[in-house]
């Protein structure tokens, strides 16, 4: 699987909670999370180091998330 829709009301379970379940899926390049609005940063961030072929992810209207972390910045020598 490399892309997986997790919005809104799919978006029920707790990404720490079934993480494991995630980073089992290898190939995992696209994850929709639009409106989950119990994704935090740490699920977030657990998410992104489990899943390391992730290059794209849908966090539009995720509000525990902050975006400003610059955690989730990315730099140019990053996407050489």
């Amino acid at each position: 699987m490399r892309e997986i829709d997790l919005s809104q009301d799919l978006c029920k379970f707790n990404i720490s909670s079934n993480l494991s379940e995630l980073a089992g899926l290898k190939h995992l390049q696209h994850v929709r999370l639009h409106r989950c609005l119990s994704l935090t940063d740490k699920g977030l961030e657990q998410l992104v180091c489990s899943c390391k072929s992730l290059t794209s992810l849908d966090l539009r209207g995720c509000t525990k998330v902050s975006l400003a972390d610059s955690r989730w910045r990315t730099t140019e020598s990053d996407s050489r």
